[in-house]
């Protein structure tokens, strides 16, 4: 039997003129959740203020009516920010199960009006792949993705300005093991990316295997053939095992290294704001608001 032909990718241009045409029949929804979510980020970065206020009033000891005015006003903040969270999370989320509900419905619809001849160079798991798994990876770009990633920027754009408003000094010693960390997160996702693409088509290879064996199980028992065809499962499985695993090896390269920074990045800032304090150049409480804003800025 003839090796089936895989099939054609599109360029990249032609994917994105895609996918942009499906965001703009969402584009109502996308707008609102894209408010929500300015809203949701900037809100999040007022509450480090709030907890400079209590923590320098705290020490001075001259208001306590103060302390409990800046709580309540952290209160208020976490609550109409959890109402942005909620409305940003349902909207992008439905925005991205309809989009890939139409995709589902123009690749079947295009599939079934294929010849016979596409059928036979074409692996059936293959398709029914691109119909389920493919899919609902579109699904994770149009909604969570997109939503993550114009969410961190705000709070790493925002927050580097109101570190640089807090203290220069002190922000160009927190930049100086940030980026080795964000670099290593765009290097690191690029390769999980190209594993992870490897990882599904070798789970499309196996569903394959096993499909073509068991929808032909009266041939394999009439040649005897039941030992090839869990060796060739075999192999197709020890395959995506294979790409799982170096998956999870450069994964947890990554969180390990960006674990490292993290820590090293609190205690080159926390060493160093701890003398500007002494020094009375800082106040405690903005070195508390400091230390809030880099753990936001490096988690994004």
């Amino acid at each position: 039997m003839s090796e089936p032909s895989k099939l054609p990718e599109l360029p990249r241009a032609a994917v994105l003129k895609e996918l942009g045409a499906l965001l703009r029949e969402e584009w109502a929804a996308l707008t609102v959740a894209t408010v929500m979510l300015v809203l949701g980020a900037g809100l999040g970065l007022v509450y480090p203020q709030g907890i400079k206020l209590i923590v320098d009033n705290a020490i001075a000891g001259t208001d306590p009516g103060a302390v409990t005015r800046a709580a309540w006003l952290l209160i208020l903040l976490a609550v109409v920010q959890g109402v942005a969270v909620a409305f940003r999370s349902v909207l992008f989320s439905l925005a991205g199960e309809r989009g890939v509900r139409r995709i589902r419905e123009r690749v079947y619809a295009s599939l079934v009006s294929q010849e016979v001849a596409f059928f036979d160079a074409s692996r059936t798991g293959d398709l029914i792949s691109r119909l389920g798994s493919d899919a609902a990876s579109l699904q994770g770009l149009l909604s969570a993705q997109f939503s993550m990633t114009l969410r961190h920027l705000i709070t790493a754009v925002g927050g580097i300005a109101l570190l640089f408003w807090t203290s220069p000094r002190l922000t160009f010693v927190m930049l100086a093991v940030i980026p080795p960390v964000a670099f290593g997160a765009v290097y690191y996702g690029r390769k999980v990316r190209a594993l992870a693409r490897k990882y599904q088509d070798s789970l499309a290879e196996a569903s394959q295997v096993a499909e073509e064996s068991l929808s032909a199980i009266r041939t394999v028992r009439q040649f005897n053939a039941e030992p090839a065809e869990r060796r060739r499962y075999d192999a197709a499985i020890s395959a995506s095992y294979d790409a799982a695993r170096t998956r999870a090896y450069q994964a947890a390269t990554f969180m390990g290294g960006a674990s490292m920074g993290v820590y090293a990045a609190i205690a080159a800032v926390l060493g160093y704001g701890g003398v500007l304090v002494s020094r009375g150049d800082l106040t405690a409480g903005a070195l508390t608001a400091f230390l809030v804003y880099t753990l936001l800025i490096a988690m994004s």
